[in-house]
């Protein structure tokens, strides 16, 4: 029997519903999320980056709402808007003071926390990098480097045991090339011992890291032929996908930006966004997975360090190669 308390309550069930995907439009966050649609009337809105049009959707989501109400007292919250002059050591501090409360929050979402007072229109290009490198892979789209999908254990170990030689190497390296350095590097690799139980914990670190971030662990004997071990892999990875049933979502990126203009401006209009607008809208939120365990960018895995750190060993393995050419008959 339908009654009007029920009735009452299923209406404040739905306008609760309703705050939790309108918060930037709500006291006190009207005032500060810039939610102007700069994408409108745009001939080519299909064409607009679509890590801008993810940005947009993901700032809106109300998980980066509760964040936000959360720690909206907060001395670095909404830091972005701040006085362009709050540069260096006190922006340092600020951001320092957000890892603090929220740094263990994914990484989407720390970034969003810090930068998403602003519309994708008005980042700077580092902050628009900032975002690239914590969304990762979201709703079907993928801004993670090749490094960052795919990456050797054995490898990373090894750089960080070559980057703990540098340290010690500061003096002797005074003066000398880039070649020369590296020349360096690689004899004291060639006379090191670094002990098999240090080697083996540091491999364990990064390989439950790995686990804990939702990577695949697969071991590959080193002495296959490049095409055997790609076969292989292929293979093991196929196999992983079907046995969990692991979905591959699709990127509808030209459909956000038009969503949220067509919900927010019934909103903003004082009138309430028809219903079945609101569904699309909100399962268009809902399907934003943010990956867990994330560590605010603090975690060095970010696109640029990989690289350097994969350019250095590179450079070393080069200079390992030219001593044992010179070390043959």
């Amino acid at each position: 029997m339908i009654t009007k308390q029920n009735v009452t309550s299923s209406k404040q069930t739905l306008q609760s519903l309703r705050a939790r995907y309108t918060w930037q439009l709500q006291p006190p966050f009207n005032k500060q999320f810039d939610a102007r649609h700069w994408w409108e009337g745009q001939a080519h809105i299909d064409e607009i980056d679509p890590v801008g049009a993810l940005y947009e959707l993901a700032r809106r989501h109300p998980v980066v709402g509760e964040v936000r109400r959360k720690f909206c007292n907060a001395r670095w919250h909404g830091m972005e808007l701040y006085n362009p002059s709050s540069v260096g050591k006190a922006n340092k501090r600020l951001v320092n003071l957000a890892y603090m409360d929220i740094g263990n929050m994914p990484d989407a979402i720390y970034c969003l926390c810090l930068i998403g007072l602003k519309t994708w229109e008005k980042l700077n290009p580092r902050e628009r990098d900032y975002w690239e490198d914590a969304v990762g892979s979201i709703k079907g789209l993928d801004c993670r480097s090749d490094l960052q999908q795919c990456c050797s254990i054995n490898n990373e170990v090894l750089t960080d045991i070559l980057l703990g030689f540098a340290k010690g190497l500061k003096r002797k390296c005074k003066g000398k090339t880039a070649g020369e350095i590296n020349k360096l590097y690689a004899y004291e690799l060639l006379k090191s011992k670094y002990p098999d139980d240090k080697y083996e914990a540091d491999i364990a670190k990064y390989a439950i890291s790995a686990l804990r971030n939702n990577y695949l662990l697969i071991a590959v004997a080193r002495d296959l032929k490049a095409d055997e071990a790609a076969s292989l892999l292929e293979q093991r990875y196929r196999e992983h996908q079907a046995l969990h049933r692991i979905p591959k979502q699709r990127a509808r990126h030209e459909s956000w930006l038009p969503l949220i203009s067509e919900f927010e401006n019934d909103e903003i209009g004082h009138k309430k966004a028809k219903s079945q607008v609101f569904i699309r809208y909100r399962r268009s939120l809902d399907l934003i997975h943010f990956a867990t365990g994330g560590q605010g960018i603090h975690n060095e895995r970010c696109r640029h360090i990989l690289a350097a750190r994969n350019f250095f060993l590179q450079e070393i393995y080069e200079a390992l190669a030219k001593i044992k050419a010179e070390k043959r008959p």
